[in-house]
């Protein structure tokens, strides 16, 4: 194909999603009246004498008495203590709530939310959540090597060679977002393929990042579900020479 032809889209640049949950003031989650509640929450389980309701008001007052007293009476099939308490930037509270961790809630994780939010002090507290996935099938791993947080990812690898919803690795994500740093440490998911069939040379050839691309010539000769190799798709999207004479 022409450089001067229409090109297909090879590699969609989708970002993951991870869900944020908001202090009792700035949403009507919470709100017993509100016939919409994120998380599912019922209207019995929101209202304003419950405990649920209580102790993240708590968080959110900086009560640590109320906390103290009440961390152990929770409903954690709502949202768990422990993540909104780090979603808020509240992590001198995060001890009251170590029980929480692997409570069964789907959409995000603690571990998650302390590398969203920037808690990494967090993370070896945590990291017995390093094999759980939150909405789109992603991992802590995948959060940190997507963010280029290389200092952590040793701490993650129990999550190694996991994929999401759409058969990404951590790899994939770390090459599509040009973290170099992440590459090597990321290096037994070499050679795995996502639902169409690209690995991580693909998605670095798609972003023209001749760094990464050349940390993962060995899947030079793999062909993605359309045929294609690593090389074809550079000469599609009109690489520079520089970048094609690698994968040749």
């Amino acid at each position: 194909m022409g450089c001067g032809a229409e090109q297909k889209v090879i590699l969609p640049k989708e970002d993951i999603v991870i869900p944020q949950v908001r202090t009792l003031k700035q949403t009507n989650q919470f709100d017993p009246n509100s016939s919409h509640h994120e998380h599912s929450i019922s209207s019995s389980s929101t209202s304003e004498e419950s405990p649920n309701f209580l102790l993240l008001q708590a968080i959110d007052d900086d009560d640590l008495a109320f906390i103290q007293k009440n961390y152990e009476n929770f409903d954690t099939d709502i949202i768990t203590p422990l993540i909104y308490t780090i979603e808020q930037n509240k992590p001198q509270y995060a001890k009251y709530f170590l029980n929480n961790l692997n409570a069964k809630f789907d959409r995000q994780t603690a571990l998650v939310a302390a590398i969203q939010n920037g808690h990494l002090e967090l993370i070896k507290d945590l990291k017995v959540e390093a094999k759980r996935k939150i909405q789109g099938g992603n991992t802590a791993l995948m959060i940190a090597a997507k963010m280029g947080l290389s200092e952590c990812l040793h701490d993650l690898l129990p999550g190694i060679k996991y994929q999401n919803d759409q058969l990404q690795t951590a790899l994939m994500l770390a090459a599509g977002s040009g973290k170099s740093n992440c590459i090597s440490i990321l290096k037994d998911e070499i050679s795995m393929k996502d639902c169409q069939g690209r690995t991580a040379l693909m998605y670095a050839v798609e972003n023209q990042n001749v760094e990464i691309i050349k940390m993962l010539l060995k899947e030079k000769k793999i062909r993605d579900c359309q045929g294609r190799t690593p090389l074809e798709i550079a000469r599609e999207v009109c690489c520079p020479d520089e970048l094609i004479k690698l994968l040749v």
